[in-house]
């Protein structure tokens, strides 16, 4: 993953518009991270990672310090596009415990969490079934909530 600039933020909703290349397929997946930290070694290794995958799932996990925690489990939706050369635009709302995923302006799911309270926010990619996978981001936009 990469992540911005700016300083770290409590409460946001992100939104970013992903577009799949003409290679993309199973569990390659790409997404967003917020409130992510640094441990002090500029490997930014926690946080929440919110990714669609190429076969039109979704899932959350929470990264403590490098060691992952499932929060939602791969779940297919039909709001999420499947496939290659297809856009989808994904949103995380972020405030105090709440986080609420979207995906194409409709919400995908809620769950409650108390892991992380701020952080930076980034892209991620996961190349794990395709060799030379791109995924194309065509607009990232986010609104800070009452920080």
């Amino acid at each position: 993953w990469r992540m911005n600039a700016h300083a770290e933020i409590n409460n946001l909703y992100l939104e970013a518009t992903f577009r799949t290349s003409n290679k993309c397929s199973g569990k390659d997946s790409y997404g967003i991270i917020v409130r992510s930290t640094d441990s002090g070694d500029d490997i930014f290794d926690s946080g929440y990672i919110f990714t669609f995958s190429c076969d039109g799932m979704y899932r959350l996990y929470r990264l403590d310090n490098g060691t992952y925690i499932n929060l939602l489990n791969w779940t297919a939706n039909s709001e999420i596009k499947a496939g290659q050369n297809v856009t989808n635009k994904m949103g995380i709302y972020v405030e105090g415990e709440l986080i609420k995923l979207y995906a194409n302006g409709n919400r995908l799911a809620q769950v409650s969490d108390s892991g992380h309270d701020k952080g930076k926010w980034g892209l991620v990619i996961r190349a794990k079934e395709t060799s030379g996978l791109e995924i194309f981001v065509e607009d990232v936009s986010y609104w800070i909530l009452g920080n």
